[in-house]
């Protein structure tokens, strides 16, 4: 009579905890763009910076901020993995003889944010990278 019983509880056990299982979604979270001048010249070597609200991934690595410099064409991008549809960040651009510009936004599920960034030229010694 024990292993009816225990089989059951057995059975019984098994199904509950298959209920408790939570299924987790993973979205593309991406942010690209162009960093220019006012002038619309490209701007190379711009330090671009990403901070998130939340955690995105680069494949296994979970991630909150993420430096990237601009190419030739000034353009740039962050590529990542969310389980969150939405994911709110902060870009910060510095580039040396540049005012430094910090964009706010969010991007949807499986769209990239695509932005142009113009920057402003700056005036004597604020042209210095914040840190040096």
């Amino acid at each position: 009579m024990r292993k009816p019983f225990t089989l059951l509880f057995f059975g019984v056990s098994v199904l509950v905890s298959g209920c408790l299982v939570q299924t987790i979604h993973d979205y593309g979270f991406g942010v690209t763009g162009v960093v220019a001048a006012e002038d619309g010249a490209p701007v190379e070597d711009a330090e671009v910076t990403l901070e998130v609200k939340g955690v995105v991934y680069e494949a296994l690595t979970p991630l909150k901020t993420a430096i990237h410099q601009t190419d030739a064409l000034g353009k740039f991008f962050f590529m990542y993995i969310s389980h969150e549809r939405s994911v709110e960040y902060t870009i910060t651009i510095r580039k040396r003889g540049f005012e430094p510009k910090t964009i706010e936004g969010s991007s949807a599920a499986q769209a990239a944010t695509s932005l142009l960034i113009q920057l402003k030229r700056s005036v004597g010694n604020s042209a210095r990278l914040q840190g040096e």
